[in-house]
């Protein structure tokens, strides 16, 4: 379901080890256990090798990995800014 960040942030953890430390306010979608949408915000990302089949998507972006470390931006258009900090997506 949607979930609304408020402007002091939050962390979120999948089972399995994603972690989300959300910047601010955001929207999210949990759609799945193993995918979450981000419609807007800022996030640091980072997935572990034990969720191969892990999928994050922004309004235009899908991003899908078995192991990385990010930086998320999904601007008011929709635009999605993707820093890789360590590993690699797809």
């Amino acid at each position: 379901g949607r979930l609304r960040v408020p402007a002091s942030g939050a962390e979120l953890r999948y089972d399995g080890g994603a972690t989300f430390a959300v910047e601010g306010s955001a929207e999210l979608d949990l759609v799945s256990p193993h995918e979450i949408l981000f419609a807007s915000g800022e996030a640091e990302v980072e997935l572990t090798n034990e969720l191969a089949s892990f999928v994050v998507r922004t309004p235009t972006s899908r991003i899908k990995d078995a192991e990385a470390q990010f930086r998320l931006a999904v601007r008011p258009s929709g635009d999605t800014e993707l820093v890789v900090e360590r590993g690699q997506v797809a």
